[in-house]
C-alpha cells in the first residue's frame, strides 16, 4: 500500500538529536558528519525515485562508529524528552494500517533499509516507514545484500502494487472443508517484479497470514452461506451476496489485491464446486 512520504528532512531535527551529548568531542564529531548524512539522504531520494536503491552500499560509516549512528535512533530520536521524538511520532501515526500487509494496525516504525546494515540511514525520514509489529519482526535485517534487486522490497513511499493484479488464492476442498491458499500470480507482471513480490510475500509471511484470515472468515460465515443457499433460489442469492461483497472491497486501497477482495473473487470463481458441499456444511 503506497503512503505519503514524510514532509520533513534529516536536518529539521538532527541538531536536537546531537545537542544533548555530554561529550563535547562526540558532539563535534557527530555535527561534522551532518553534510555527509544529508548527501546520503538526497542520494536515497534520487535512487528511490529512479528505482536504483538496490545499488546503495551498506555499512557507510563516515569515519564514526556504527553504534554511534544506530544510537542516534535508539537513544536520541526515540527519546521522549527530546523534541526530535515528535518527528518519530509523526512518521508512526502517518497511517493507521500497515502498508506492508494492508491489514494490521501500525504500532512501530520500520527501517526500510535496516539500521544494522545501513546505519547511515538510521534517522533518515524517508527510510522510516510506519508498520505493524508483525511485519517489522518478519522483515528484520534481511537486506545485507540488495545488489540483486529481487531482494529489495517494494517501498511504500514510492512504489505502488495497486497498478496490476498480482494476488490470487486457490481454494482446496478436503473432506468437505474449504481451505484458502494465497499466492503471487505471475500472469501479467515481469520477471523482476514477480521475484520481488514473491520474496516480499514470503519474507513477511503474508501467505500464512492471508490464508489464516480467509479460513477464519469462511468458518465464521458458514451459517450465513448455508442459509442463503437453502432459501428459494438460493444459488442466485448466494452468488449475489459474493458479488456484493466483492464490489464493497474493490473500494479499498489495495483494490483487486486486497486479501478480502481475493477471498470473494475465489468464492465466485469456484462457485460451482462450492455449491456441491454447501448443503453438507
Amino acid at each position: 500500500m503506497r503512503i505519503n512520504k514524510p514532509l520533513f528532512s534529516l536536518k529539521d531535527f538532527y541538531n536536537d538529536c546531537i545537542s544533548h551529548y555530554r561529550d563535547k568531542n562526540k558532539h563535534e564529531i557527530m555535527n561534522a558528519i551532518l553534510p555527509k548524512l544529508e548527501k546520503d539522504e538526497n542520494r536515497y531520494k534520487y535512487s528511490l525515485k529512479n528505482k536504483t536503491l538496490h545499488l546503495e552500499k551498506n555499512n557507510q560509516l563516515h569515519g564514526v562508529d556504527k553504534n554511534d549512528l544506530i544510537n542516534l535512533y535508539e537513544r536520541k530520536f526515540l527519546n521522549p524528552k527530546l523534541n526530535a521524538r515528535s518527528y518519530y511520532d509523526r512518521i508512526k501515526t502517518a497511517t493507521n494500517i500497515c502498508p506492508y500487509c494492508g491489514k494490521r494496525h501500525t504500532k512501530t516504525v520500520d527501517h526500510f533499509l535496516s539500521k544494522s546494515n545501513y546505519p547511515n540511514f538510521s534517522i533518515t525520514p524517508i527510510n522510516l516507514v510506519p508498520c505493524c509489529s508483525d511485519c517489522n519482526t518478519s522483515k528484520k535485517d534481511k537486506d545485507a545484500d540488495i545488489s540483486d534487486i529481487s531482494n529489495l522490497l517494494f517501498h511504500p513511499y514510492e512504489e505502488s502494487l495497486a497498478e496490476f493484479k498480482w494476488l490470487k488464492a486457490k481454494i482446496n476442498i478436503i473432506d468437505d472443508k474449504i481451505y484458502f491458499n494465497y499466492y503471487v500470480c505471475k500472469d501479467i507482471i515481469d520477471d523482476i517484479t514477480y521475484m520481488r513480490l514473491e520474496n516480499q510475500f514470503t519474507m513477511l509471511e503474508l501467505d500464512k497470514f492471508y490464508d489464516l484470515e480467509a479460513n477464519v472468515e469462511f468458518s465464521r460465515s458458514i451459517e450465513t452461506y448455508r442459509e442463503l443457499y437453502s432459501a428459494p433460489d438460493g444459488k442466485t442469492l448466494l452468488m449475489d451476496h459474493f458479488k456484493f461483497e466483492l464490489r464493497k472491497y474493490s473500494k479499498f486501497d489495495f483494490k483487486v489485491n486486497y486479501y478480502m477482495y481475493v477471498y470473494y473473487e475465489s468464492l465466485i470463481e469456484n462457485f460451482n464446486d462450492l455449491t456441491l458441499i454447501f448443503s453438507s456444511i
